[in-house]
């Protein structure tokens, strides 16, 4: 992967992994059979580029062994990560894919 494909990270606040991992486009059409079937999104979306580009098993896997920041807690149901973060994680990821492009 290219460095430039990485979208900019915010500095200030928070982001939700959503934000930071992506989130997959979800049409009119998909939300209207995921209604009927009771499953996924029931409402279409736009979809969300990566910041890190990874797995969602992977993202909880690096942050539960220290490789990707901690998350806190704002609710019962609100995990989010400081956006500082996030940024200083995707310049370091950035930097290693320069090195072994060179």
């Amino acid at each position: 992967m290219v460095t430039e494909d990485f979208p900019p990270v915010p500095l200030h606040g928070f982001l939700r992994l959503s934000q930071i991992i992506g989130q997959d486009p979800v049409t009119e059409e998909e939300a209207t059979k995921n209604r009927i079937r009771g499953t996924g999104p029931r409402r279409p979306r736009r979809g969300i580029p990566p910041l890190i580009p990874v797995k969602k098993s992977c993202w909880w896997d690096g942050v539960k062994s220290g490789r990707f920041p901690k998350p806190m807690k704002l609710g019962p149901r609100t995990t989010v990560w400081g956006a500082a973060d996030i940024a200083k994680l995707s310049q370091t990821i950035r930097a290693g894919l320069k090195e072994a492009t060179q």
